[in-house]
């Protein structure tokens, strides 16, 4: 250190009062035994205290520096007290200075003079500094200071700006101070300053655009020499590798068949780095994985063992691809656009991307996986490419955000796998058009998502929710409500055998999901609306039409406007479907349907035997709750099987059915069904269907309730096989609302026992009542037949058993 301390200065403030001379020295040997200097931060003013070296610290050059340090304060402190050290290239000869900064790693001291932080950054990125001990014990009389301790501290920082230091700047202050603006003061003792220069080698590789496998790859190597020296310095670098399926000694490099090659860099006595250009060609095995990263390492070395040599670089990571793949789909020329990925399975993290938080108007060609793990990353009007099996992936504590009616969301070649949102992260979808997805969206358990007024487009799912554990909750921020599940032309590759859209929503064992409580989603040209699987869900409003495709196993033998299996509560409310096989099924699944508008399709050729607008089945102590729904079927209405005994509260109320075209056959049909009651129903069949259409068939149920319904138009009113016990009162069976097709019977039952009362029984073409078998316990009471042509009809082999009151 230089014997000479210049004064202090003042940092620039505004206001200069209050600020007192704070160094002073003691000891024989002043200047270099105790220096304290004090912070305070009162008015703005900050002080510190400038040294010069008594050597320039060179380029390449590392400062020691170590010292014994304290900070005190009369007020405890809410933040450990720090010290800053600068590098300056003179000493400033202005009256004020600016305040010390790292945010940039250097700042403009004053005039033309520059500083530059030699201690760490703080977390908020504006100072720099060591920690300093703390010592509130410390008693201070005029200039005698008792009780302090002095830990010792020491650093090492490496000059690489460039330019000679013969200053420094210490500075003092905490990054928080409370309230009171305490006034700090920092002791400095044994403060020392040694460097150590040695060359310094910096290797840089640059490698082409693709890494193939069993291919050559050239690798060129920018070697260079930093810091002062007189003298050039031979070395000799040596390539290594550990995967086995490199060869790093081809002909046309510089390495020989050990893998070294030898150089010299000339001296740089003016301090500028010296650079040499080597070429290294290495081999790839046709035995190496796609995607794997094995690494090359180059390691500096010199002969005379007198000589000191630190490197950095030299380590090359490779990206081995499968080049005979088909090229990636990138972004067209003009504008700004971004490729992230290398190949299909390659793995890249958004943080490593130097990608700003937010982008408008630009493209994204992703290869492989792209995992968000930034706060917020949000894309506007952006058009996103993802590549063949290409996925996005929102980690714990990251948002993706999608908007803007210009976001496109497409695939290349072949579908893409998914934007997947996992545990804690969340996703933004507004106005955005999204096709091509294997599971266009994949919200994970504890994931949070918005998603509003999107196109979904020839995606096999649109919105997935993947197996896992019962009752995963998906953090919904609004209401699922705006969207358009379509299929406009066949997948652009098929997935799972299928052609086109699978399912506009697919979850799995959600608790809580809702769809569009407060507004339309439309789901259209696809092969199911919404599936469910062991989830609790609300699904209103939606518009569901012309479903076509493969079909569903596990549902229906057809496609399915609303399906659920397994859970332990499906509501579907106020929703219109049209064209559709099958507008809900419903299997070992607590259901409640309400109010829906449910039309077959126009041809019967595109329907089968066993399809039922309403499906139920497997529903044994399981809710059944079906009112209020309009149901318009060419082939069946509602059926339910399977489903003895259902829960007490159960019920099929007030629901309209229309039979047309000319093969219908079931307005309800039960099977093995027990404790149902059915009520205030009304089935017609305006166009008089052919002999086999029944208003109810029934087969092995017992213990149901018919009561006030109305069935018109029906070649038969109800169609009991193998039934008991059920009560069937104040109903009605006659022609069709239109006044015409009546009826050839009223009730025909089969081996059946059940109880009839109160009936009313009109225009019958056949019999009020056809009993074939034995129906020994059966109760006919106080019905009433008009104009028809029989009232009571036994085959040979009827027994029906005594009746009073019929």
């Amino acid at each position: 250190m230089q014997q000479n301390i210049t004064p202090p200065i003042l940092a620039s403030a505004p206001a200069q009062s209050g600020n007192t001379v704070d160094i002073w020295e003691d000891g024989d040997n002043q200047n270099t035994n105790l220096l304290s200097f004090h912070f305070i931060q009162t008015n703005g003013n900050q002080e510190f205290v400038i040294l010069p070296l008594s050597e320039p610290l060179n380029p390449g050059c590392t400062a020691n520096i170590s010292m014994k340090a304290a900070a005190y304060s009369a007020t405890t402190l809410t933040d450990i007290p720090t010290l800053g050290f600068y590098g300056m290239n003179g000493y400033p000869t202005c009256p004020f200075v600016n305040f010390p900064s790292c945010a940039n790693a250097s700042f403009n001291v004053c005039g033309s003079l520059t500083g530059y932080c030699m201690t760490n950054q703080s977390a908020n990125g504006t100072v720099g500094g060591i920690p300093v001990f703390f010592d509130n014990s410390v008693t201070i009389t005029g200039m005698v200071v008792t009780g302090l301790e002095m830990p010792t501290l020491s650093f090492s920082w490496t000059n690489q700006t460039g330019v000679a230091l013969d200053h420094l700047l210490i500075f003092g202050h905490f990054d928080n101070p409370n309230a009171g603006n305490p006034v700090t003061r920092y002791f400095i003792d044994d403060l020392s300053v040694t460097m150590d220069c040695h060359p310094s080698v910096d290797i840089t590789a640059t490698l082409p655009a693709q890494q193939c496998i069993n291919d050559q790859v050239e690798i060129s190597l920018n070697v260079c020499r930093s810091g002062y020296a007189d003298e050039a310095v031979p070395l000799t670098l040596h390539a290594s590798e550990t995967w086995g399926g490199l060869s790093l000694v081809l002909p046309g490099g510089n390495f020989d068949q050990n893998g070294d090659v030898s150089l010299t860099i000339p001296a740089n006595t003016g301090g500028v780095p010296v650079c040499t250009t080597l070429t290294m060609v290495a081999a790839i095995a046709s035995t190496m994985p796609p995607c794997t990263e094995p690494s090359v390492n180059l390691n500096a070395s010199v002969s005379d063992p007198c000589q000191e040599l630190s490197q950095t670089g030299g380590n090359i990571t490779l990206y081995l691809e499968d080049c005979t793949q088909p090229a990636p789909c990138l972004c067209p020329p003009g504008g700004t656009s971004y490729a992230i990925g290398y190949a299909p399975c390659s793995v890249s993290y958004l943080d490593e991307e130097n990608l700003p938080a937010s982008l408008n108007g630009a493209c994204l060609s992703i290869e492989g996986k792209l995992y968000v793990n930034t706060l917020s990353f949000t894309l506007t009007d952006c058009n996103v490419i993802l590549n063949d099996d290409a996925e996005i992936i929102v980690e714990n504590g990251s948002k993706l955000t999608l908007a803007g009616t210009s976001t496109v969301v497409q695939g290349c070649d072949h579908l893409w796998n998914s934007i997947t949102v996992q545990n804690g992260g969340t996703l933004d979808v507004k106005d955005a058009y999204i096709s091509d997805g294997k599971y266009a969206i994949k919200a994970e358990n504890g994931a949070s998502i918005l998603i509003q007024d999107n196109t979904f487009d020839q995606d096999y799912i649109g919105l997935y929710v993947p197996p896992g554990q019962s009752g995963q909750v998906i953090n919904l921020q609004q209401d699922i409500v705006g969207n358009t599940f379509e299929c406009s032309a066949p997948l652009i590759e098929p997935f799972n055998g299928s052609a086109n859209t699978y399912s506009g929503i697919y979850i799995n064992s959600t608790s809580g999901f809702s769809v569009g409580l407060t507004g339309k989603n439309y789901f259209r040209n696809i092969q199911n609306g919404m599936l469910a699987y062991g989830s609790a869900f609300t699904i209103k409003n939606a518009e569901i039409s012309d479903l076509a495709g493969n079909t569903l196993v596990g549902y229906v033998s057809g496609q399915v406007g609303v399906g659920a299996m397994r859970c332990p509560g499906a509501i579907v409310e106020k929703c219109i479907m049209t064209n559709v096989r099958s507008g809900i099924s419903a299997v070992s699944t607590n259901i409640t349907a309400k109010t829906n508008l449910l039309t077959g399709y126009a041809s019967s050729a595109s329907t089968l035997a066993d399809d039922y607008l309403i499906w139920i089945t497997h529903n044994t102590n399981r809710l059944i709750d079906v009112r209020t729904n309009t149901v318009k079927s060419p082939q069946n209405g509602v059926g339910i099987r399977w489903a003895n005994p259902v829960l007490v509260n159960s019920l099929v109320f007030d629901n309209k059915i229309t039979m047309f075209n000319s093969t219908p056959e079931l307005g309800f049909y039960l099977s093995d069904c027990g404790k149902l009651r059915l009520k205030e129903n009304t089935i017609d069949d305006p166009t008089v269907g052919p002999q086999y259409v029944a208003g109810v068939g029934m087969y092995i149920c017992n213990d149901n309730v018919f009561e006030n319904n109305k069935w018109y138009g029906l070649n038969t009113g109800v169609r009991t096989t193998h039934c008991d016990n059920n009560y069937f009162y104040q109903n009605t069976i006659s022609r069709n609302l239109s006044n015409q097709g009546s009826p050839v019977n009223g009730f025909l039952a089969g081996f059946s026992a059940d109880r009839y009362c109160c009936n009313t029984l009109k225009n019958l073409q056949g019999d009020g009542f056809y009993f074939d078998g034995l129906c020994e316990t059966t109760s006919l009471r106080q019905s009433q037949i008009y104009q028809s042509e029989s009232g009571l009809r036994l085959t040979p082999t009827a027994s029906l058993g005594n009746q009073t009151d019929a």
